[in-house]
C-alpha cells in the first residue's frame, strides 16, 4: 500500500544490497538489505519526513522534504555572479536552522561544524554538511547530510546521517559511508565527494 502511494520502491541493486527511489520527489539510495526502513506519508502527522532508514549501533539515515517560498531556476543560478555566495549562505543557514536544532533535541554540550562542501550539479543547488556533537557521556555523535534543491523544484530534499562516532569501527564507518554517499536525484551521478571524517 504505502509503495503505491509513494510511487517508491525498494529495487534489488545487487546481493545483500538494496536500492531506495522516491519517484515523486525524484531521488534514490543505496542500502544494505538486513536495515529496517520505514516510509511515511505526507500530513501534519510526519511533517517533513518521508524515510527513516536504522542501520547498526543506533545510527539512522533520514529523508526530510522541505517546501520552499519558490522554485530555483538553473539558468539564472548559473548566470549569478554569486552563486557561490549564494550557497555558502544556504548551507550557513541549514546549520542553523537544521543541525543546532539536532544539537539541543541530542541535548549535546556543544557542536563542531566541521565540513561545508558545494556539491551542486546541473541537476540542482547540492551541499555536505558534517557536524560533530559532544555528549555529556559516552561517545561523541555524528550528524551529517547531503541537500538538494532541484532544479525547477520548490522543495529541498535533506538526506541526514546520525551515528555514534568511533574512529576504530572501521567496517562499520565504511558501510555507513556507502549508503550515505549513495543519494543522489535520479539521473545524477552519485554523490562522490560526500562524507568525509568528522572534525576531532
Amino acid at each position: 500500500m504505502l509503495v503505491s502511494f509513494f510511487a517508491a520502491g525498494a529495487a534489488q541493486a545487487q546481493p545483500g544490497v538494496k536500492q531506495y527511489w522516491d519517484k515523486e520527489y525524484g531521488y534514490e539510495f543505496e542500502y544494505p538489505a538486513g536495515w529496517a526502513l520505514q516510509e511515511f506519508p505526507e500530513g501534519a502527522a510526519h511533517r517533513d519526513m518521508r524515510v527513516l532508514l536504522q542501520g547498526p549501533s543506533g545510527s539512522s539515515f533520514m529523508v526530510v522534504v522541505e517546501k520552499l517560498p519558490k522554485p530555483f531556476n538553473r539558468d539564472e543560478f548559473e548566470a549569478d555572479p554569486d552563486k557561490r555566495e549564494t550557497v555558502k549562505g544556504m548551507m550557513q543557514q541549514t546549520v542553523a536552522d537544521v543541525y543546532a536544532t539536532v544539537s539541543h533535541n541530542l541535548k549535546a554540550t556543544g557542536m563542531k561544524v566541521g565540513a561545508l562542501t558545494d556539491l551542486s550539479t546541473d541537476f540542482g543547488i547540492k551541499y555536505y554538511i558534517s557536524t560533530l556533537h559532544a555528549m555529556k557521556t559516552g561517545r561523541p555523535i555524528i550528524v551529517a547530510g547531503i541537500h538538494e534543491i532541484p532544479f525547477s523544484k520548490n522543495y529541498r530534499i535533506d538526506f541526514i546521517m546520525t551515528a555514534f562516532w568511533d574512529k576504530a569501527a572501521e567496517k562499520q564507518n565504511e558501510m555507513l559511508k556507502a549508503v550515505f554517499n549513495s543519494f543522489h536525484l535520479i539521473g545524477e551521478e552519485t554523490t562522490a565527494r560526500g562524507f568525509e571524517t568528522p572534525p576531532k
